[in-house]
């Protein structure tokens, strides 16, 4: 009798143990994975670079449909950005602070273009971040383990696939 209570008080300690380590790691606790954290570094990212090409774009716009469309795009990637970075949070999910040089390259040669050239440049810039982010966003509710972030993902994926219509829409409209 008393090696079974030994053994019970043994399975007891070593299962608070393992609740330790999922307390001081909320990402584990919360059944976030490397590949989440990448997930969400990720969608940060494009978020920054959507805000960034939608400020550009509002002010520098020659369609007053791109300037409208572009201002959209800010806000609806900030509200997008600010739960991502809440879920982040939560998480335990470092997650980047500015866009990635590859998209920051992008906004410099963006910002060298005029006129209907440059609505063109950024419909078609939208156009293919857009694909990006809804092939991201389908690969984290597939493939992600946090239920929290594949429930973000996927209250996104309608409002992008609405962002890329209205972008190919404007694009067609170009003269």
């Amino acid at each position: 009798m008393r090696t079974l209570v030994l053994l019970g008080l043994a399975a007891l300690l070593s299962a608070c143990s393992h609740m330790g380590d999922a307390l001081k790691d909320p990402s584990a606790a919360a059944g976030a994975t490397t590949r989440d954290a990448r997930f969400m570094s990720d969608i940060v990212q494009v978020n920054l670079a959507g805000i960034e090409a939608g400020r550009l774009a509002a002010s520098k716009a020659h369609s007053p449909d791109v300037r409208r469309f572009a201002q959209e795009m800010v806000e609806e990637h900030a509200a997008l950005q600010e739960e991502s970075r809440r879920i982040a949070s939560e998480k335990g999910m470092p997650v980047p602070r500015e866009p990635a040089a590859r998209h920051q390259a992008a906004m410099e040669e963006l910002a060298g273009i005029s006129g209907q050239s440059f609505d063109q440049a950024y419909l078609e810039d939208r156009i293919e971040e857009h694909r990006r982010m809804l092939e991201l966003l389908a690969e984290t509710v597939s493939e992600g383990k946090d239920r929290d972030l594949r429930a973000h993902a996927q209250k996104a994926i309608p409002q992008m696939r609405r962002d890329l219509d209205t972008a190919r829409r404007l694009a067609g409209e170009m003269p």
